[in-house]
């Protein structure tokens, strides 16, 4: 992981060993998503050792928190009790692994506004997974099924998004069901008009429920709100290419409490910020100097992560760091 801090013209390798994949400790192989908790603490989905890793500040290596029953999982999240929730991505499935840490939510008559953290800093996860979507190797289009599900968030209300990649959907599934209804895309219907997807891989919830969906075959992102059949473009939309007008193959993006979408452009190896004031053309935050493995440049950055200060946490997968 590099954290990139604002202004910045040079990252700080914290996590991992650049260039150097593995599944010891202190390595990753291929990583993907990252997230933190409130203490700090970072949480990272290291794709080819089907593992999730736990780093403490200043740590020389990771702890796993998760692991044994994954294959190939892209995306993670925490729930509204502090489960972590993870997209395994093969198996087509969402599972969950239960938190010891116990809650402190008081439930209500109105549905529990959501809690996307671990609750105590102590926190561990019971590694007897449940799968809460989706069915184990079992591929399809139904409200049942998924297909290569990539990402997963949860709005204000606890629903669960899921971007369902090779069904070109986002899928939500309400507490407790497993039983899904396609809120943006059309299932099996890839295209580029603004009611459809093609081949998306990430998405950013807000509390109401407002989708920001990374449209990565149609390089752009898609805002969509809550009963809307048309998406709005929020950034891209203008053909792959490394104009700032345009983004390049992208994988993960973070949406900043303005609304200010940032894209993780995987094959134009940087990151840029889209003002939500102003979506129309991107500004340089990390990278741009070509793929490589110093401190200056990326190389097939995937997941994203902004702290509280302003600094950017990237997943620079092709440098396993």
């Amino acid at each position: 992981m590099i954290p990139w801090d604002a202004g910045a013209s040079v990252g700080v390798t914290v996590a991992g060993s650049t260039s150097d994949p593995g599944p010891w400790s202190y390595q990753f192989n291929s990583p993907t998503a990252i997230t933190f908790d409130p203490y700090g603490y970072m949480y990272i989905v290291d794709y080819n050792n089907n593992r999730v890793q736990k780093w403490y500040p200043s740590a020389s290596y990771g702890i796993t928190v998760a692991s044994g029953s994954m294959n190939l999982p892209i995306g993670m999240t925490f729930d509204r009790l502090g489960n972590m929730v993870v997209a395994d991505t093969s198996y087509h499935r969402i599972i969950s692994f239960n938190v010891a840490c116990p809650s402190t939510t008081t439930t209500t008559s109105a549905p529990p506004m959501l809690i996307t953290t671990p609750l105590c800093s102590t926190a561990s996860w019971n590694q007897t997974m449940s799968i809460i979507a989706g069915s184990t190797s079992s591929a399809g289009s139904t409200s049942t099924l998924l297909y290569n599900p990539y990402d997963i968030d949860y709005d204000g209300y606890a629903n669960l998004y899921v971007v369902d990649y090779t069904n070109h959907r986002i899928q939500r599934f309400q507490l407790g069901s497993q039983t899904g209804t396609t809120v943006a895309g059309s299932t099996g219907s890839l295209g580029s008009s603004r009611a459809q997807l093609y081949y998306p891989t990430a998405m950013s919830v807000t509390k109401n429920g407002t989708m920001f969906i990374m449209d990565t075959s149609n390089y752009r992102v898609l805002r969509w709100q809550v009963g809307d059949t048309l998406g709005y473009v929020v950034a891209g939309g203008n053909g792959n290419g490394g104009a700032f007008t345009q983004i390049g193959a992208s994988y993960e993006l973070f949406v900043d409490n303005q609304y200010n979408v940032y894209v993780s452009e995987n094959a134009n190896h940087r990151i840029t910020k889209w003002l939500s004031a102003n979506p129309t053309t991107g500004v340089l935050i990390a990278g741009g100097n070509g793929a490589g493995n110093t401190a200056e440049k990326l190389n097939l950055p995937w997941g994203i992560y902004l702290d509280s200060t302003g600094g950017l946490y990237i997943v620079d997968r092709g440098n396993h760091r």
